[in-house]
């Protein structure tokens, strides 16, 4: 349990869609109707550009794994750094693991939005004085969150210190998100937005209990007439945060052992769907026979190394209480999800080098 009511809330959808002016908005109304101070994460400010490039060692993890993903993680470890201090306002030191990029690039966004200051102590560690203020606190987290899981994640921090979520799809038509993101300085490749629009899943509130407090707005015209939706969810949301589960360790072991293998060989089976749609789509595109084996031997370490995690993420469940079932499909969607980039990767660099 926390002292400082804090509510987390997601913004998702396509690149381009209107997310970032969206959380600005959010940000201004809810300071000035005196509802909680506000706390704006953009995840495009705080990931790295080199991301998207990937590993060069392997380590205990195959080298399609992306940097991408690891630095996901990474920001919401430290996130939840902060969620501990600022909690109990109490002063918040470096990550006993050392310090990154990612914390980096926290810090200062902390720093800019007044949240923390720098209390320099020591010879090693930076201490960092949380600015102590009355009321609730509301985190934004502005990002694409195209995949289901990627937002169950953010719903599990919450959970477990008995934060506020809820989250909030923006549904806009491709071809606005196409046009808008043609016009940016930097924009992100075409065939990337339509493999998102293709993978995207957007909140289902009766099917998934944990997604209740959600709101998708439709993004045609302007975001400013869709603020007090927001709002009021937000509000609602701050009104019943979520509960932690409570210990039911022993009947879930007993469930876990009855079910634990069907759930990896019906895993096992859909991975190898993925896997041979994924080299139809190479053979389709013309890729040699070389490239085509050296795919299929990425995707099968990636099919491997998922498995196994899929494994012990089973073992572990007596410490999360997630239906196996449910941490399958998490697997799954990431599965899919590195099997893509692993895909443009070697479909890329054939394009780039078609005589190899």
């Amino acid at each position: 349990m926390v002292e400082r009511p804090i509510s987390v809330c997601v913004l998702c959808g396509l690149p381009a869609a209107g997310k970032s002016s969206l959380a600005s908005v959010i940000v201004a109304e809810v300071k000035a109707c005196g509802l909680a101070d506000c706390l704006l994460l953009s995840y495009d400010d705080l990931i790295p550009e080199d991301a998207f490039q990937f590993p060069s060692e392997t380590g205990s993890r195959p080298e399609t794994l992306s940097l991408w993903k690891l630095y996901r993680h990474k920001l919401l470890e430290h996130l939840e750094h902060f969620i501990q201090n600022t909690a109990r306002n109490s002063d918040m030191l470096d990550p006993e693991d050392g310090i990154d990029a990612i914390w980096k690039s926290i810090i200062h966004c902390l720093e800019e939005q007044n949240m923390i200051s720098p209390d320099r102590k020591g010879v090693n560690a930076c201490q960092y004085q949380i600015n102590k203020k009355e009321g609730p606190l509301v985190i934004i987290l502005d990002d694409n969150f195209y995949y289901r899981s990627m937002r169950y994640e953010v719903f599990q921090l919450a959970r477990k210190y008995s934060l506020s979520f809820c989250q909030v799809f923006l549904e806009c038509p491709f071809e606005v998100c196409t046009q808008r993101n043609s016009e940016r300085t930097c924009p992100i490749p075409e065939d990337t937005l339509v493999i998102m629009r293709q993978k995207m899943e957007p909140p289902d509130p009766i099917k998934n209990s944990w997604e209740q407090n959600s709101l998708i707005l439709q993004t045609h015209g302007s975001i400013l007439e869709d603020i007090h939706k927001v709002i009021t969810l937000l509000t609602t949301a701050m009104e019943h945060p979520e509960k932690q589960l409570e210990d039911n360790t022993e009947q879930l072991e007993i469930d876990r052992a009855i079910c634990a293998s069907n759930i990896l060989h019906q895993s096992d089976q859909t991975f190898r769907k993925l896997v041979s749609q994924a080299m139809k789509t190479a053979k389709d595109n013309k890729v040699p026979s070389c490239t085509l084996k050296q795919l299929a031997e990425e995707l099968n370490k990636l099919k491997i190394f998922f498995l196994e995690d899929l494994r012990n993420r089973i073992i572990q469940q007596g410490q999360s209480h997630v239906p196996e079932k449910e941490v399958a499909e998490q697997i799954t969607a990431q599965f899919d999800e590195e099997k893509d980039i692993v895909l443009q990767k070697i479909m890329k660099n054939y394009s780039e080098n078609p005589a190899k």
